[in-house]
């Protein structure tokens, strides 16, 4: 089933986001996965994802991707790269939603 830039398969509950042509993040950091029987995917970088969600946090005040940003930094922590990601920082609410994310996963 398709919505927007969304597909849906309903019998294996995956979701598929096809976004712009152009691409946010780091074309270095985009990884091909496997997905068997010869076929693969592209994806784009974990930390990527954590930027693009923090900042529809910020910007669209979306506390859904509030909640998805920081579940993803708080699952991955030990893997995620942290200085990518400050380094990636557009505007001053960004780093500071950010650093309530650090914190508040230091103090869990």
């Amino acid at each position: 089933m398709k919505e927007g830039r969304y597909f849906y398969r309903k019998d294996n509950e995956v979701v598929v986001e096809i976004p712009d042509s152009d691409l946010e993040g780091d074309i270095e950091k985009v990884i091909r996965v496997d997905i068997g029987n010869e076929l693969y995917v592209y994806l784009i970088s974990l930390e990527d994802i954590i930027i693009d969600r923090l900042r529809a946090a910020i910007h669209w005040r979306s506390e859904e991707d509030a909640f998805w940003g920081f579940k993803l930094l708080a699952t991955n922590f030990n893997f995620v790269d942290i200085p990518y990601i400050k380094s990636k920082f557009q505007a001053r609410e960004e780093k500071k939603e950010f650093l309530k994310w650090l914190e508040q996963i230091k103090n869990d």
